[in-house]
This record gives structure tokens, C-alpha cells and sequence, in this order.
């Protein structure tokens, strides 16, 4: 009996070491993983904005932004300080992702006004190096009432890979002069 109750322990540390290897798995071999250089077009702004998208193998994925936003679309907007934004993703039938990410606005005087939500949907080809999606976002403020609401497209290419420029440490730089 002592030995069944052994093995059984064994067999099921085994397993649930197993499940989380292989979820781990699943989830780096997914093609939300990495980082991308990524352009939002909010529709209505004649500016885009310029991010830097990290999905973690973990599920978490962080938004790095320029620290002041332009105004949204819409009688009374402004532009506004904003956070790193933070969220989550998870992949999709499609082979694409969804994910959702938060940002803390501020305005000029450093006080807190609110926040930022984006929800997004995207395609991506590590092949052809393309992120294409739409995205919609709501604008609430620290009455969690929302202020502003709309949507977008977001485009990117990958920035996890090989150097972009070649170093003489690389052993890959070019001795041409």
C-alpha cells in the first residue's frame, strides 16, 4: 500500500510538472509572443502614436509609450500624461492574438484624471514580419465614468531577432571602408 501511495505522489508531481512545461510551452511557442514596434491610428487623429509592444510568455504583455499622449478625437480633449500600460493577451483561433491593455492618464499638473483602455485584435506574420488589427479604446476618469470612447488600427513589424545594426563584437560587422 506504501508503495502504491509513492508512486501515485510520483506519478502526479510528474504530471503537474508536465502541464505547466507544456503550457509553458504553448504559450512561447504562440505568435503573441515577443516585441514589436507598433502604430496606432486612433480614427479621427491625424497623428499616429508610436509604441513598443512586449507579449511575456506568461500571459502579461506591456505597452511602452511616449509619456504624453495627443488629444483624443472630440470637443474638449487634450493631450494628457500618460503611464506604461499594462494588461494581458491570449491567442486566438485565427492564429492571432487578443489582449487588453491599461494606462494611467495625468494631466499637465501631474494629477491623476483617469485611464486608458485598449482592447485589441491582431494578426500576426513573423514570416512577413507584419502585426496588422483594430483596436477600440475608452477613455474613463477617476470617477470611472467614461469620458471618451473610439477606435483604430494598430500596424507593426517584430524587433526580437538578430541585431538591426551589426557590431564589431558581433563577429557579423562588415570591414568595408
Amino acid at each position: 500500500m506504501r508503495r502504491l501511495l509513492v508512486f501515485s505522489l510520483a506519478v502526479g508531481v510528474a504530471l503537474t510538472s508536465w502541464s505547466r512545461v507544456n503550457h509553458a510551452s504553448a504559450a512561447q511557442e504562440s505568435p503573441c509572443s515577443g516585441s514589436w514596434l507598433v502604430h496606432l491610428n486612433v480614427a479621427g487623429r491625424d497623428v499616429s502614436e508610436d509604441d513598443l509592444l512586449a507579449f511575456a510568455a506568461d500571459g502579461s504583455v506591456t505597452l511602452y509609450g511616449p509619456p504624453v499622449l495627443p488629444a483624443l478625437p472630440g470637443e474638449g480633449e487634450f493631450p494628457l500624461s500618460a503611464s506604461t500600460g499594462l494588461g494581458v493577451w491570449e491567442p486566438m483561433e485565427n492564429g492571432g492574438c487578443a489582449f487588453e491593455i491599461v494606462r494611467v492618464l495625468a494631466g499637465d499638473d501631474g494629477v491623476g484624471v483617469g485611464t486608458l483602455d485598449l482592447r485589441f485584435t491582431v494578426v500576426l506574420d513573423r514570416s512577413a514580419g507584419s502585426l496588422d488589427g483594430q483596436f477600440t479604446y475608452a477613455r474613463a476618469t477617476g470617477f470611472g465614468q467614461t469620458a471618451a470612447s473610439g477606435s483604430g488600427g494598430i500596424s507593426g513589424t517584430p524587433i526580437d531577432g538578430p541585431l538591426l545594426w551589426p557590431t564589431p563584437e558581433s563577429g557579423t560587422a562588415s570591414s568595408g571602408g
